[in-house]
């Protein structure tokens, strides 16, 4: 997450070029309260909710501002998985 001086150095650059997007990574965890897990629950809960708002905000300036929520994270996997310059072109 950006700090706030960063934020506004970005959205300033954003808002100029009338273009650009912002993409939070959230949590499952945020959707509903987890034991033992309050802060960051909490925080990630707060994320999307952020989100929303400075979506609302921005969309008429033309930056899109989207939420992405993640379940499990994989560190390793048996499957080979093609690299970016390939998929993405």
């Amino acid at each position: 997450m950006f700090l706030p001086w960063q934020q506004h150095i970005a959205h300033t650059y954003r808002l100029v070029s009338k273009k650009g997007l912002i993409l939070n990574m959230g949590s499952f965890a945020g959707a509903a309260p987890t034991p033992m897990l309050a802060v960051y629950s909490g925080s990630k809960a707060f994320l999307r909710t952020w989100s929303d708002a400075l979506s609302a905000e921005m969309t008429p300036k033309g930056v899109v501002v989207e939420h992405a929520n993640t379940y499990y994270v994989v560190r390793f996997c048996l499957y080979p998985f093609p690299s970016p310059p390939t998929v993405v072109k």
